[in-house]
């Protein structure tokens, strides 16, 4: 093979080899970040059901990408009572994210049946009733980067 063909065979070989890196950091940052699960369903023949899965790591940039004059102006009012309560939510999402699974609260009742679990890195909700199924999932790092851009708007 002449050499003007191996150098771009090699070249050719480090582009493909840069493309498979990225995507696979792209693919680890993603997955770091968990999915938004939510899934409705109403019981019955002709109940709706609605399920929607959000990327963590799309919500996180998205929400990185809101200007902290915005928020600020929602939360205004409650700045006061934000700030002691943000610590301690992100505290306990600290602390979730070390313990192993476990149920957190589980109600039974006639009709309805809830229970709240950590399960890996996210917080789960079901609630099951005579009417409907909800589910709800929720990574832990995605409340870490909301509680940091609410910490930081209402800092700044």
């Amino acid at each position: 093979m002449k050499r003007k063909n191996r150098v771009a065979l090699l070249f050719l070989g480090g582009i493909l080899l840069l493309v498979g890196i990225t995507a696979g950091a792209l693919a680890s940052a993603v997955m770091d970040k968990g999915t938004i699960e939510i899934l409705i369903q109403e019981k019955g023949t002709d109940g709706n059901r609605i399920s929607i899965q959000v990327p963590g790591a799309l919500v996180s940039a998205a929400l990185l990408c809101v200007p902290n004059h915005l928020i600020r102006c929602e939360i205004e009012d409650d700045l006061d009572d934000l700030g002691k309560y943000l610590r301690l939510v992100s505290t306990v999402c600290d602390e979730l994210a070390k313990l192993p699974d476990f149920v957190m609260v589980e109600v039974d009742e006639r009709d309805e049946h809830v229970r709240i679990t950590k399960e890996g890195s996210r917080l789960v909700v079901h609630v099951e009733s005579d009417d409907e199924s909800v589910f709800v999932a929720l990574p832990l790092p995605v409340v870490e980067v909301a509680i940091a851009k609410l910490e930081r708007c209402a800092t700044s």
